[in-house]
C-alpha cells in the first residue's frame, strides 16, 4: 500500500506529496492505536476486577 500511495504522489508532483503522505501516516498511527488500545485496557481491567472480587468476599466472610 505504502509503495502504491508513493508512486502515485511522484506522479502528482511535489506539493501533493504532503498532504498524500501524512493522510496515510495518520491512518497508519490511528490503526495501530485503536489495535493495541482495546487489547491493553483488555489486559488490565481484567486483573483489577478479579482481584477486587476475592479481597472484599474474604475479609467479610
Amino acid at each position: 500500500m505504502a509503495g502504491v500511495g508513493l508512486n502515485t504522489t511522484e506522479i502528482h508532483g511535489s506539493p501533493q506529496m504532503s498532504v498524500p503522505a501524512a493522510e496515510p501516516t495518520m491512518h497508519f498511527g490511528e490503526t495501530v492505536t485503536q489495535s493495541a488500545a482495546p487489547s491493553t485496557p483488555q489486559t488490565p481491567a481484567a486483573t483489577p476486577p478479579v482481584k477486587a472480587q476475592p479481597a472484599p468476599t474474604a475479609e467479610p466472610g
